[in-house]
């Protein structure tokens, strides 16, 4: 609807000429008519004692199951790297115990190139070890981990299922972020400017504050460490 109605005010300063008084398109029912905001993205947050389920799943060495539980579990201790930022990480991301990356999703639209910095943990530490630098050779792209991603988590989630006589509903990759931010804030009570700074996220109406706040990662390494916590 949002687009109907620039293109309806294009048409209506093309045709109409106040000047001369020549009004081929009188009407706007665009001035009474509100749009709406854009609804909520669903939440998606998954309860801690699911995240502990599947943390302690046991699956077939070297298969699909393996590497969704345990890039899921890294994106939970790395507070919600995403998919493609996990496939993209190389070696040299690490510097000691923390990663220095810029987030692929928000690095093209913002001027401090969405960078961020996240305490390595020591259960993410093993994670890391096992599969920076290899998942490029075993995925062509990232697309394709993303598959492997749905793939694996069913299948974790079909053996939690038969092993524990649960019901777990089915979960995507994305999860793990949404769980990050959910938990952070209802559980542990942190403020939402903390967990947006946690998240990677710009704050629309600190934009210009920001510019002259030199960045410590230190809140964020308090929500992580509170988070871990939990687990």
């Amino acid at each position: 609807m949002k687009n109907f109605r620039i293109l309806f005010s294009a048409a209506r300063s093309f045709y109409n000429d106040e000047d001369t008084e020549i009004i081929r398109i009188p009407n706007n029912p665009f001035n009474k008519y509100k749009i709406g905001s854009e609804p909520s993205p669903e939440k998606r947050a998954v309860p801690i004692s699911t995240i502990k389920m599947i943390r302690d799943c046991v699956v077939p060495n070297g298969g699909t199951a393996e590497l969704a539980r345990d890039l899921y579990m890294a994106s939970i201790y790395l507070l919600g790297m995403n998919s493609k930022d996990l496939y993209e990480l190389k070696p040299g991301d690490i510097k000691g115990s923390r990663i220095n990356y810029n987030r692929s999703k928000s690095a093209g639209k913002r001027s401090d190139k969405a960078l961020f910095s996240v305490a390595i943990a020591k259960e993410a530490r093993v994670i890391l070890d096992k599969y920076v630098g290899h998942l490029g050779k075993r995925y062509q792209r990232s697309t394709y981990l993303n598959n492997a991603f749905a793939i694996g988590l069913r299948q974790v989630i079909d053996i939690i299922n038969d092993s524990r006589d649960v019901q777990l509903e089915y979960i995507d990759f994305y999860s793990a972020r949404h769980t990050v931010g959910t938990e952070a804030r209802n559980t542990c009570g942190f403020s939402v400017d903390d967990v947006a700074e946690a998240l990677n996220h710009k704050i629309q109406a600190n934009k210009i504050t920001d510019k002259y706040i030199k960045k410590d990662w230190g809140k964020v390494e308090t929500i992580q460490s509170a988070l871990i916590a939990l687990l």
